[in-house]
């Protein structure tokens, strides 16, 4: 499978790839998730090779826009955000963002913003909201000057069932609409004088969530069991995120791809689970629409993605991610495999389990190359979603050889059985088997006569009428 991907567009870089028009107009993004493309010589030298990592070596990164991700769909993408509750709390997020960086300072704009939540907050008569909103406010405003006993000077009468303000040992005084003062005695309230915004882009965004979160909760606009998922999902991929993606706040040079290379290789070999689902969902999403919304009427940049090992992407039977989640992402790359070719967008996916992929995904494809497959479901599933396929084809998939494949579809009258050239070793995938038992075998041993691992190879594959002679 990974062979005859990188034959193909081996071939296909071997032809065009001198053409200037070729190197211009057209891009190539291959999703490697288990590093078999990212050598110097596999499929072209003609490529960017990211090599991302979501431990703590040394890695690329990928360069985005704050722009990007200031998108509503990529945020929702980032906060796996349901669409009735929590994609309508973060568009109001993200108004409220772009209304404070209109400013000529955004640091003081949003200092005035904390500063009459503040206000706001401690005259409330609901305990649990304003426990739980000053717990947000704390979050935004904590660093590491702060001490531990920091925050700790308004208090809760249970009696009277309002708030105070009491310093160390000090009087109560009360917090009124008349008394505005008073608040500005609090921790709170010099935290806010010292408030900073967040060089990290996604930590920022973090802090303007709880922001728009408290606003909410004062307003009753939103329930925080409801929305606060969102902000936590952001959180825990908020470290992870920051180790693969590089985002600028100034609008420049994102470019996935680098001048006369053609094709990026996103290396995900070390990266998380959850970050191979949503690295290959972000940038195709990101490229696609930004073809789509060119809408030339004449289309000459072309964006081919590849997927290898499709099914970690493309599968419909996932238990590690919600439905709404899970619906995002197959509906993408379905409108993309079906609605992408206006726009200058293809799809080429690989995959061993072709029954672990979305249905509709496959029966959109134009042309199949199918190796030799064993499985029922596999067979059952391509039977049934290819219709270029005859019953000799479906009947000889079990049955062949390595490097052969049966070709379907547009390209072809009928199917067509194949055998893929081999290629030159420095210039195959890093998908080869390992020799097993080369490690087992002692030199010495080999030297004094034993099988060697070819022999033992040769010995099993051997038939024998005689079951002594059988090799186990």
């Amino acid at each position: 499978k990974s062979h005859t991907l990188a034959t193909l567009y081996k071939s296909l870089f071997q032809e065009f790839g001198k053409q200037m028009k070729f190197q211009e107009n057209a891009r190539f993004i291959l999703f490697d998730f288990n590093g078999e493309y990212a050598n110097a010589t596999t499929i072209t030298p003609l490529k960017k090779v990211y090599n991302l990592s979501t431990k703590s070596d040394p890695a690329d990164k990928i360069q985005l826009s704050s722009e990007d991700i200031l998108t509503p769909e990529l945020f929702f993408i980032l906060a796996s955000a349901t669409e009735k509750t929590q994609q309508p709390f973060i568009k109001r997020m993200l108004r409220l963002y772009q209304r404070v960086y209109s400013k000529a300072d955004p640091t003081a704009y949003t200092q005035a913003i904390l500063k009459d939540l503040l206000g706001r907050v401690v005259v409330m008569k609901d305990s649990q909201n304003g426990a739980l909103i000053l717990d947000y406010m704390k979050a935004i405003l904590e660093n590491e000057e702060d001490e531990a006993d920091s925050f700790n000077d308004i208090k809760w009468n249970t009696k009277d069932k309002y708030f105070y303000y009491q310093s160390d040992g000090g009087a109560w005084e009360y917090f009124t609409d008349e008394t505005q003062g008073v608040v500005e005695k609090t921790s709170f309230y010099a935290a806010i004088e010292k408030y900073k915004e967040e060089a990290d882009f996604i930590d920022r965004a973090i802090k303007f969530l709880y922001i728009q979160l408290i606003k909410d909760l004062i307003e009753n606009r939103a329930q925080n069991e409801h929305v606060a998922p969102a902000i936590n999902k952001l959180k825990s991929l908020s470290n992870e995120f920051s180790k693969v993606f590089s985002i600028s706040t100034n609008v420049g040079n994102t470019n996935l791809w680098e001048e006369g290379k053609p094709l990026a290789v996103i290396n995900m070999d070390k990266v998380s689970t959850s970050m191979k689902k949503l690295i290959p969902l972000l940038l195709s999403y990101k490229y696609y629409q930004e073809h789509k919304d060119k809408k030339l009427a004449e289309v000459t940049n072309s964006l081919n993605i590849i997927i290898d090992e499709a099914h970690n992407i493309l599968s419909y039977d996932s238990t590690r991610e919600s439905q709404e989640w899970k619906d995002f992402r197959l509906e993408t790359f379905e409108e993309i495999i079906k609605e992408g070719r206006k726009f200058g967008v293809f799809l080429t996916i690989a995959s061993q389990r072709p029954s672990d992929i979305s249905a509709t995904i496959i029966s959109q494809l134009h042309n199949y190359l199918i190796h030799r497959l064993i499985n029922n479901k596999d067979l059952e599933m391509v039977e049934k979603a290819i219709s270029y396929l005859d019953k000799i084809s479906i009947e000889s998939l079990p049955i062949l050889p390595p490097g052969a494949c049966v070709l379907s579809g547009i390209i072809a009258d009928l199917p067509l059985i194949l055998q893929v050239d081999r290629l030159k070793e420095e210039e195959q995938p890093e998908s080869q088997t390992i020799a097993l038992t080369a490690s087992w075998v002692d030199k010495s041993a080999a030297a004094e006569g034993q099988p060697t691992v070819e022999e033992n190879q040769t010995i099993a594959d051997t038939p024998s009428s005689d079951p002594d002679d059988l090799p186990f």
